[in-house]
Parts: C-alpha cells; structure tokens; sequence
C-alpha cells in the first residue's frame, strides 16, 4: 500500500493531467476523414474525455471553477482550432464543444463521488 500512495500525489496527478492535456489536444487536431459522425458516438467520446480531463486536474488540485471554466474554454478553442485549419479535414462544430462542456460537468460530479474521491497526499 505504501508503493501506491506515493504513486497517488498530487504532483503525479498534476504530470497526468498535463499529459491528458496534451494527448487530447494532439488526438483532436489529428487529421480526420472529414465524414460527419453517422451514429453520434463521437459525441460520447468527447463525453469522457473531458470528464476524465476534469477528474484528472482536480485531483491535481485545481479548484471546481477552474477545470469547469478550463474544460468549456479548452474544448471550444479546440473546435475553433479544427475550424480554422481546413487542411485537418475536420470542423467546427458546436454539439461537440457542448459534449465538451457536458463531459467535463460529468467528471466534475464523478470527482464528487466518495469512492473517486481519494485523500489528497
């Protein structure tokens, strides 16, 4: 047990978030095949991974309204950034900046839950 709560810090959350930051990132502003979503899963993707983004940087001490204000922002300038750059084959679109918002709303309630709520270190 001992191993495992020098792994759960807050500096180790910290590397994750920033990690998951930058992975999202790279993952959003690779160039897509410009074919809109027929099933809508796509949405469910950017569900979770702006929950875990919002998960991630409060366990690295960022308080509520930072990750909720950090969460809307970053996924809208991420859709902003698609938009700008025709040559990614990928767009603007608003409903995945509001899935954004919704995912990272998510993983700030998940984060509220006892049992994903672990002591900070």
């Amino acid at each position: 047990m001992d191993v495992l709560n020098q792994l759960i810090t807050r500096k180790n959350f910290w590397r994750l978030a920033i990690l998951w930051t930058v992975i999202m990132f790279i993952g959003c502003a690779w160039p897509g095949n410009g074919m809109p979503s027929v099933d809508n899963f796509d949405k469910v993707e950017h569900l979770g991974i702006f929950a875990l983004f919002a998960w991630l940087w409060l366990r690295a001490g960022r308080s509520v309204t930072w990750v909720l204000i950090a969460g809307i922002i970053y996924g809208m300038g991420i859709e902003v950034f698609q938009g700008a750059f025709p040559v990614l084959k990928r767009s603007f679109d608003l409903y995945d900046g509001i899935a954004d918002a919704v995912g990272t709303v998510l993983g700030i309630l998940v984060a509220q839950i006892p049992v994903f709520k672990a002591a900070d270190h």
